[in-house]
């Protein structure tokens, strides 16, 4: 089905000193779409979405109608503001940070931000002060040691070596690998020459840290509305597990294709989750452990259910009493 883009304007008023128009534009919700997608291609905010079509919650339905352009532009301001950026998928709060030259505790500052988490559409200031602009990170860089790339969310060594007219091989010989798995944030060397070691430092942090999470929840939620499939593991239908396995596959995190409670038994159990990690529930469709879903904190889930992909509360009153455990990898 074509995605459909209907443009609607309203005439134009002038007043002296003012300058107010009125348009908008409606999208009509694909399989696949979610708010942050939207509001990435639209160049909007998730919060602004949510407010011009009286959303309480990211939940988005196929078939559903979203104004997606606003419906009046402010008048113009002569005041200076922060400068903001849109977030991209496989942005994290650390690479925004540096591509600005501030901090990351400024950045969580200047936001309001509580955790490390962010998604893509969200705007965020990366400036106390200053004209506002809304800007891209570089994702390959020129050093003196030659050209690197940083991977993101949904990257794989074939995409990154025709893009960059290189191959696979060449790729993980110039960066020592010895599979085809990468990370989201991994620095790769496209020149032959070895990232600086401050780079090396760099994809050591990143790998230990949440933003492998970031990541996950990310990829998650690009899927949101995918038909269920009883043995699926493709953006075409997903079962349970095989969800799970894609995800953290796309997301540079190795998982094998197994069932709920294969996963149960191949991961690390925890107390007090984090989002991106796993969440199993028992006595569903069968006795023990029988499905799992990936937490994304503020009481919810992502899953692939009897409706499909889908977010959850886990006050929820049919999946509640079945929560069993929470799982790490």
């Amino acid at each position: 089905m074509k995605k459909s883009l209907i443009a609607l304007s309203t005439a134009a008023m002038l007043t002296t000193g003012f300058a107010a128009s009125a348009s908008a534009a409606s999208h009509t919700v694909q399989s696949g779409d979610t708010l942050s997608h939207l509001a990435q291609r639209y160049n909007v905010s998730v919060s602004e979405l949510m407010n011009w079509n009286d959303l309480n919650s990211d939940l988005i339905y196929v078939n559903q109608k979203l104004e997606v352009g606003g419906k009046a532009s402010a008048p113009a301001s002569t005041s200076t503001s922060a400068k903001t950026y849109v977030v991209k998928s496989g942005d994290y709060l650390g690479r925004i940070a540096n591509n600005y030259g501030v901090s990351v505790s400024s950045l969580k500052s200047w936001n309001g931000l509580s955790s490390d988490l962010i998604f893509p559409g969200q705007r965020l200031k990366v400036s106390a002060s200053g004209s506002t602009s809304t800007a891209a990170p570089t994702k390959t860089v020129s050093t003196s040691s030659g050209s690197t790339y940083t991977v993101v969310s949904g990257d794989t060594l074939s995409h990154i070596a025709r893009k960059h007219g290189t191959t696979v091989s060449q790729l993980k010989a110039n960066n020592g690998l010895s599979s085809d798995l990468i990370r989201v944030g991994q620095k790769l060397s496209i020149s032959g020459e070895a990232a600086s070691e401050s780079a090396k430092q760099v994809v050591t942090k990143v790998a230990s840290s949440s933003n492998d999470s970031v990541g996950v929840i990310n990829e998650a939620k690009r899927h949101l509305g995918t038909p269920y499939v009883w043995g699926g593991a493709s953006p075409s239908g997903f079962d349970c597990s095989g969800f799970i396995y894609y995800v953290y596959k796309q997301a540079g995190k190795n998982v094998s294709r197994t069932s709920a409670l294969g996963l149960w038994n191949e991961t690390s159990r925890v107390s007090n989750p984090q989002p991106g990690d796993l969440i199993f529930f028992s006595n569903t469709y069968k006795p023990g452990i029988s499905h799992v879903g990936i937490y994304m904190g503020n009481n919810s889930f992502i899953h692939s259910g009897n409706d499909g992909v889908e977010i959850t509360s886990m006050s929820n009153s049919y999946w509640n009493p079945k929560i069993t455990g929470y799982g790490r990898k």
